[in-house]
């Protein structure tokens, strides 16, 4: 059974990679780089990429004014720009 003093003490440790901002949840790392070395046995670099969740207009050079969905585009866009890769 844990001790509630000793869960405060992992909150408030930084993670184990040199520059990375993020609080150790588990074996001394960061949430992130904890799934990392489970997954690749590395952590690799500090940084890790950050999804922003704001929407964005759509990224089409026609200059669409509709939120981007996939890969920078509104839905019209992506799909429009999905079957012209069709062979």
């Amino acid at each position: 059974m844990r001790r509630a003093d000793e869960s405060q003490y992992h909150l408030s440790r930084p993670c184990a990679v040199a520059g990375c901002p993020g609080e150790v949840k588990a074996a001394d790392y960061c949430q992130a780089h904890a799934a990392r070395v489970r997954r690749l046995g590395d952590p690799g670099p500090a940084t890790i990429r950050a999804y922003s969740w704001t929407k964005q207009a759509c990224a089409d050079p026609e200059g669409c004014d509709r939120p981007a969905v996939t890969r920078g585009l509104c839905q019209k866009h992506y799909m429009r720009q999905r079957r012209a890769e069709r062979p």
